[in-house]
């Protein structure tokens, strides 16, 4: 088995901007990421797109909450897939 992986992430800036009076978002992220994995005599990609928020939680700087969204695409499978995930940490 061998994986192949490109990623690629661009900060769009700092938004600085208050959501709720719980939760401070602090910046953008976009990111670009493709992936080959080769395995048996099989060939399996995807590539896509990422979208991610990082913020703080009451405004401590140790409480990380980071929603993400994303779409992938599988030209094997000819689809697409949408992830959308929510870390929550320091």
């Amino acid at each position: 088995m061998v994986l192949n992986q490109i990623n690629d992430q661009f900060s769009l800036g700092p938004v600085d901007a208050s959501l709720a009076c719980f939760w401070y978002l602090s910046s953008l992220t976009l990111a670009f990421d493709a992936q080959v994995l080769y395995r048996d005599d099989q060939e399996q990609s995807a590539c896509g797109v990422q979208l991610s928020a990082p913020s703080n939680v009451l405004r401590n700087n140790w409480l990380r909450l980071v929603p993400e969204a994303s779409v992938y695409y599988r030209p094997e499978r000819v689809d697409w897939v949408h992830v959308l995930c929510v870390s929550l940490g320091d």
